[in-house]
């Protein structure tokens, strides 16, 4: 009832031989969008460890708040945060915040439409001490994708390991060379050296 206009949903329909028997008139706008709840998304804010079913099989979502609809068609939603809730992300950094409202279908709701809206986000980064950091960095969807150029970084930080020691051990040994000549002339230092040897 409430999808074609009426807030009386004890209004019946009947006819009599084909005829309408029964006239109602709504007394608001039919409904054409019964929607149950809005859905916050972002497609750039990840969420490796959340699932969703609502219009597909299970995927991963991309579902960051549902804002219930419960007022009559053609007001305005006014959806406060009474309880906090909030989603897990795995950015490792965050440029650019694309959100958009979507209806159970997944279908922008503000395509084509004039409609201002505003939204607040808080986002808390949690710091973790660095041994289980490293482990959910390795073990997090991203790098599991990005496997080969974590093996290929890691080659280039022990090849240049390896040469540093190289370089390092070849500077020493220059810097020894340069004390013993050092020394030898000290040691040469007033000394008369014959200009020929029997």
């Amino acid at each position: 009832m409430k999808q074609l206009g009426f807030t009386n949903t004890t209004v019946l329909f009947s006819c009599v031989g084909g005829l309408p028997n029964v006239i109602a008139t709504s007394n608001q706008s039919v409904n054409v969008s019964p929607s149950k709840n809005i859905y916050i998304r972002s497609n750039n804010l990840l969420q490796p460890n959340s699932q969703e079913a609502i219009v597909t099989k299970c995927k991963t979502s991309n579902i960051l708040g549902i804002v219930p609809i419960n007022v009559s068609f053609g007001n305005y939603i006014n959806f406060y945060n009474t309880q906090t809730f909030g989603v897990d992300i795995g950015n490792e950094t965050i440029d650019l915040i694309d959100i958009y409202l979507s209806d159970s279908n997944n279908s922008d709701v503000i395509v084509g439409l004039l409609l201002n809206w505003t939204i607040s986000i808080q986002i808390e980064e949690i710091y973790i001490n660095p041994e289980i950091s490293t482990e959910h960095i390795l073990k997090s969807n991203i790098s599991l994708n990005n496997d080969q150029s974590i093996k290929e970084l890691e080659s280039v930080k022990q090849n240049t390991i390896s040469d540093l020691e190289t370089y390092k051990g070849k500077l020493l040994n220059e810097i020894g060379d340069i004390h013993t000549k050092k020394s030898l002339k000290e040691k040469l230092k007033g000394q008369q050296i014959p200009d020929k040897i029997e």
